[in-house]
């Protein structure tokens, strides 16, 4: 079964999740004993991807006390996937042991007795389900949102992975899927532009805006935006700020004379 219940608010919502744990994967609390007073937490994404969030005063746990504490009574039922720092995914036994005395750690648990792989941009993923969706692999790929996904094929023309596509994990041999920048079409000061990149800066959008134009210290530029990315679907950047774009997305840059 291809479990398509995630949506694109809850992709960029578990995509930060997981950056977050990259950033904080080396903030350490040091202690000898095997308990502390102030509990850690755990964050479990379901194959429904569904947050469950526990918390827990042992520096370690066992596979199969995470799943435990999920509410499940057949542990070994279960497929236990360790996001890493990294963003890469370990699978995690019943009886291993798993420091969790970090800032924040992250699991999908799938209900299967099995694992399954899969080839992401060059690097090799286990899954806990037979099938795996374009939402999931933007996801655990950390895509951005105006990369397509497309299935490699060996002897035929390689297969676009769109909304209503679940890639096949239980075929023969390794399924390879990579990402392919699209490019964007946005619209500045009312203007349609075509850009080939998944975010823009503040001076990028202002040379877009105003091409050629010598620089001038006593001009001010001022910048909103609306129809962004999920992440941040309207706002104003500062210098030096960035923002995710996508198609459809509509810029105002304003130049004032500070003089």
């Amino acid at each position: 079964m291809c479990y398509n219940f995630i949506n694109h608010t809850e992709v960029c919502f578990l995509t930060n999740l997981i950056n977050q744990i990259k950033l904080n994967g080396n903030n350490y609390m040091h202690s000898n004993n095997s308990q502390c007073d102030e509990p850690f937490s755990l964050t479990i994404i379901n194959q429904q991807f569904k947050l469950q969030q526990l918390t827990t005063t042992d520096f370690k746990l066992t596979g199969e006390q995470i799943i435990e504490k999920t509410g499940k009574l057949q542990p070994e039922e279960y497929i236990l996937l360790h996001i890493q720092q990294d963003g890469m995914l370990e699978e995690i036994n019943l009886r291993e042991l798993v420091d969790i005395s970090t800032n924040d750690h992250s699991f999908y648990l799938f209900k299967n007795d099995r694992t399954f792989n899969l080839e992401l941009n060059g690097r090799r993923y286990p899954w806990g389900s037979n099938t795996i969706n374009k939402q999931a692999l933007q996801m655990i790929g950390n895509i951005p949102e105006n990369h397509n996904l497309w299935l490699e094929k060996r002897s035929e023309a390689d297969i676009e992975i769109n909304g209503d596509i679940c890639v096949n994990l239980d075929d023969s041999g390794l399924e390879k899927i990579y990402s392919k920048q699209s490019s964007v079409k946005i619209i500045i000061n009312g203007k349609t532009k075509t850009v080939d990149s998944s975010e823009l800066s503040f001076s990028e959008l202002v040379e877009l805006a105003f091409p050629n134009q010598p620089t001038n210290p006593n001009t001010a530029y001022t910048i909103t935006y609306k129809r962004g990315c999920d992440c941040s679907p309207e706002g104003s950047l500062v210098k030096g700020e960035s923002v995710c774009i996508k198609d459809g997305g509509v810029f105002n840059v304003t130049a004032t004379d500070k003089s």
